[in-house]
């Protein structure tokens, strides 16, 4: 959810990297940067060059394709986001085996890495352990922090059904997605405070209360 509240800020402005170096930039931790606002841009460091500087897209195509070309297959690679499209990544993969490179990362190679060592110590698996098995006998769902109407179709069409069969679908997330407030028929959302942390002490307080009704053994 931190994830989406940064991707709602405004545009970064030019002086951010103007007025900073490299050296500059490479003390700040995630949150720091994450201050600085939302990058709008490509931008380049040139050898020899202490400042980051703005590109055009034409000019990021064109350097992207000459480096794909002259690297050796077995040095291509790519990852992707769990915050990209379905077909992104598919294109990207089909791409670097026309270019005779099978290094293709993605989310649950690197950003997801910690959350599998911690399940896996605590449940044993490190996947996930709802699946669209299991949506389909399920009565609510809760959904938090989700872009589900912009990437992931088929969990959309579960939710549907289970909407359809009278199920409740609960949403807590800091964009009002219209996918999710009107799909099937109206689903009902809980809009938690861009803050972040803040859906840490929503969870909190939903855990509380069913402990207090006795719902969780």
């Amino acid at each position: 959810m931190e994830l989406i509240g940064t991707e709602l800020q405004a545009a970064m402005p030019p002086e951010v990297f103007a007025g900073r170096r490299h050296a500059d930039l490479q003390q700040l931790n995630s949150a720091d940067c994450d201050r600085l606002s939302r990058l709008d841009r490509p931008l380049i460091r040139c050898d020899g060059s202490a400042h980051h500087t703005s590109i055009g897209w034409d000019e990021v195509h064109a350097l992207t394709a000459d480096a794909f070309r002259r690297a050796d297959p077995a040095r291509r690679a790519s990852n992707s986001s769990s915050s990209s499209s379905n077909g992104a990544p598919f294109l990207v993969q089909l791409l670097l085996r026309a270019l005779g490179s099978n290094n293709r990362a993605d989310c649950s190679d690197l950003s997801h890495a910690p959350s599998t060592i911690g399940l896996t110590r605590e449940f044993g698996s490190g996947t996930p352990m709802v699946n669209l098995e299991s949506l389909q006998q399920a009565d609510g769902v809760v959904l938090v922090g989700s872009n589900a109407p912009a990437n992931h179709p088929r969990l959309m069409n579960e939710l549907i059904r289970l909407r359809e069969r009278g199920g409740l679908v609960v949403v807590i997330n800091p964009v009002l997605a219209a996918g999710l407030l009107t799909f099937g028929s109206p689903a009902f959302p809980i809009r938690s405070m861009l803050a972040g942390g803040s859906e840490i002490a929503l969870l909190l307080g939903l855990q509380k209360a069913l402990l207090e009704r006795g719902a969780i053994g």
